[in-house]
């Protein structure tokens, strides 16, 4: 499989794993208007499947939340070594939702100062590619009936 620009294998134990991961984000990513999330999760599940060491085995982790301190090491450097295979994606998440925030907060307080100026909601909501209730609940607006 081509991830980035380079060609991995996916081990040969792993095929069924990636297989069944493979339907599932098929399924949550359906259609052309998906393929960027379904390219960017099928990346993610074969760059795990490929590089991620082995779990210790269930004993090894019952043991170390039992304060066996044999097991905690064991535990310890899985746990180490799994960080630098989800460490680059979990970063980059952190990243994209403070961008995310950011970019909301902004397009809220634009939403309310032009809905102030009487730009209706509709209108509003269009040009932010969110629904109305969105931009009625970013407005302070509750549209729930109290009793």
């Amino acid at each position: 499989m081509r991830i980035g620009k380079r060609m991995r294998t996916i081990p040969a134990t792993q095929l069924e794993r990636f297989d069944d991961i493979e339907q599932t984000l098929r399924d949550l990513y359906p259609g052309p208007e998906h393929d960027h999330e379904y390219q960017a999760a099928i990346e993610a599940a074969a760059t795990y499947l490929i590089d991620a060491p082995a779990p210790p085995d269930a004993w090894t982790m019952r043991s170390a939340s039992r304060g066996n301190t044999e097991s905690a090491a064991v535990v310890e450097t899985w746990s180490t070594q799994l960080d630098a295979v989800l460490g680059p994606v979990a970063e980059q998440f952190r990243r994209a939702r403070a961008v995310a925030e950011s970019t909301t907060a902004a397009a809220r307080t634009l939403a309310i100062l032009a809905g102030d100026d009487g730009l209706t909601e509709v209108a509003s909501a269009q040009r932010f590619g969110v629904d109305r209730t969105t931009l009625r609940r970013w407005r302070g607006k509750n549209d729930r009936k109290t009793g």
